[in-house]
Parts: C-alpha cells; structure tokens; sequence
C-alpha cells in the first residue's frame, strides 16, 4: 500500500512538472513569457496554490478523522467482545484465526490479529515471544503515523507558504516604485503601491498561519482519540500475552484451534 502511494505521488508532481514545462516553452516560443512572470499571474498562482494545499489539506484530515472514528467504533466493539466471553482464549483463537472479524478493513484490532495468526502460522508449535507482542504495538502505532505523516506535512506546508507569500508581497510592494521618479506630488502614489504589497503579505501570512494552527488542532484531537484507544490495546495485547506466550495455555489453544496437526492427522495427510 504504502509502495503503491508513492507511486501515485511520484507519477502526479512528474505530471505537473512535465505540463509546466510544457507551458513554459510554449509562452518562450510565441514570445509571451512576460505574461508568466507577471505580477498578477504569480498572484494568482500562487493563491490557486494556497487554496489547493488547504483543500487537500483539509480533506486528508476529514478522511483521517473519519478513519480514526470508525477504527474506534470497530476496536471498541471487537474488544467488548472478547473482554465479555466465558472463554477468554477460545474467543481469542477464533478472532485471529477469522479474517472477516470487522467490516473495517484497516482497523487496529484487525491490523493486531492478522500479525499474531503470522507469527502463530510460521511456527504453529511454539507459543510467541514477548518480542512478538511489543512488535503488533509498534505496528499499530506506526501505521497511526504513516497515516497522518502528509496531514502533518500540509500543515507545515501552509505555515511555509504563508511566509514566502509574506516576502513576495513585500517584494512587489517595492518593486513597483520608481525611486527615480519619487518626488513630493508622486509620493502618495507610491506610497499606495507599498501598501499594497505589505496587504498582500499580511493576508497570505495570515491565510497560511491560521490554516496551520487549525490544523494542527485537530491533529492535536485525533491523537489523543488514537492515543486513548491505543491504551486500550496495548492492555488487551498483554492479556493476550497471558494466552499466547505461555507453552501451557497456548498449547490447549493451538491445539482446540487446529494450528498444530496431530500425529493421526499428519499421517492421513501424508497417506
């Protein structure tokens, strides 16, 4: 998945290199190059710019929010189950020997017992290591990160260009001055075009400031939602611990679940 995403990434900036370029050449052709460096298009641009980095910006988070919120609602209701059975390991060998445990594909539990029957399927006769358990909690975590890594990313990404739009504004403020031309009558006039500039600075500072900080606060709620959820976890995985890392109880488990063949059932599979 992750292989298949930066893929997707790669091919899309190639593609838009490729039409700017593209786009360049051809204004340079037919000798209106100026048009691409102009004032009002790098204004425009780079406000089409802004506005799609905060667009994207905003929809990764609401899919992430969504995601979390159901992963949650998934987890919370695996767990109740497994926490409420009559028999702990039985229920327990059942959920990871399904595949189909939730309708969530990616969920966290579901992310937790598709490692544990890995690690159960490569050597079904011995019962896991504590090393095995801390394992399926990094994993959640990272996948949590990697998740959420570009949201992150955005936000920086606004707070940058809120700054750079901050000099250019600053630049085209004096750029547009004719210092040879300052005199008494010209000064209100020139005036006016610095002003102008500094306009354009504080509101693309101001634009790329309070996206940011907007969402680095619901990146802030997201993971405390995960954070808490994640605890939960972390207390189920050394229950289960209790289960699979121990040769007694593993071994009834193993065995009532069908992970380690019997002696008869080696032998008809050989015959």
């Amino acid at each position: 998945m992750a292989t298949q995403k930066s893929k997707n990434v790669h091919t899309r900036w190639v593609t838009v290199t490729v039409a700017i370029l593209m786009l360049t050449f051809l204004l340079w052709v037919t000798g209106n190059i100026d048009v691409l460096i102009s004032e009002d298009t790098l204004g425009i641009v780079f406000s089409v710019f802004i506005i799609y980095t905060l667009t994207q910006a905003a929809r990764i988070q609401y899919k992430n929010v969504k995601r979390e919120q159901l992963n949650n609602d998934a987890n919370k209701k695996i767990l109740s189950r497994l926490n409420n059975s009559s028999n702990y390991a039985k229920t327990l060998g059942e959920f990871i020997s399904n595949e189909r445990i939730c309708a969530m594909k990616d969920a966290s539990i579901k992310i937790l017992f598709a490692r544990l029957l890995r690690y159960i399927q490569r050597n079904p006769s011995q019962p896991l290591s504590q090393g095995n358990m801390e394992t399926c909690e990094a994993l959640i975590e990272e996948d949590f990160n990697y998740r959420v890594a570009e949201e992150l990313a955005q936000a920086e990404n606004l707070t940058k260009y809120g700054m750079l739009g901050t000099f250019m504004g600053l630049v085209w403020g004096f750029a547009s001055v004719n210092w040879g031309a300052l005199t008494a009558d010209t000064a209100l006039s020139i005036v006016g075009g610095v002003v102008g500039g500094v306009q354009v600075a504080l509101v693309t500072s101001i634009i790329g400031l309070v996206s940011s900080i907007i969402l680095l606060n619901q990146h802030k709620n997201l993971r405390a939602s995960h954070t808490h959820n994640f605890m939960k976890i972390i207390d189920s995985i050394q229950e289960m611990g209790r289960v699979l890392c121990y040769e007694n109880t593993y071994a009834t488990l193993a065995k009532e679940m069908g992970w380690v063949k019997t002696k008869d059932e080696v032998t008809r599979h050989e015959t």
